[in-house]
């Protein structure tokens, strides 16, 4: 018998648990899911979806003393005009993990690297991230 899926539902649940994973400090596990939640997005297009995951691969990039990467993805995400803010900009964690980059990258390194990103194409920085088996 085929098992009919909902490919919407499959996005969410990988996305919820990767968004878990990074606030537990599991970075491998988290990057597995965010990455399926991913390659979801970019086989059906949903940018506007995919950006809802950005967040999360910023904060597993922190963790896996990647921040300059990890800016730059937030860096994106804040900006684009598909992605719904409001959730990220109230996650705590996420303030953590801004604050800690900047004080690795220092103010101006974190405004480099926050720049960089909001002039980087969504589609094409999602596909160099599925490119990374592993973060």
């Amino acid at each position: 018998m085929n098992q009919i899926t909902n490919r919407f539902g499959d996005m969410l649940g990988y996305w919820a648990r990767a968004t878990a994973c990074a606030g537990l400090s599991q970075k491998e596990q988290g990057w597995l899911e965010a990455r399926a939640a991913l390659e979801i997005g970019l086989l059906w297009d949903w940018q506007g979806n995919c950006t809802w995951i950005l967040p999360v691969v910023g904060i597993i990039l922190g963790q896996s003393e990647q921040p300059e990467r990890a800016a730059e993805i937030l860096g994106l995400d804040f900006n684009h005009p598909a992605s719904p803010r409001g959730w990220a900009e109230k996650w705590s964690l996420l303030s953590e993990w801004q604050a800690r980059l900047e004080k690795s990258l220092g103010a101006d390194g974190y405004r480099a690297a926050w720049e960089r990103g909001r002039a980087m194409d969504l589609m094409t920085t999602i596909e160099a991230l599925l490119a990374l088996k592993s973060v």
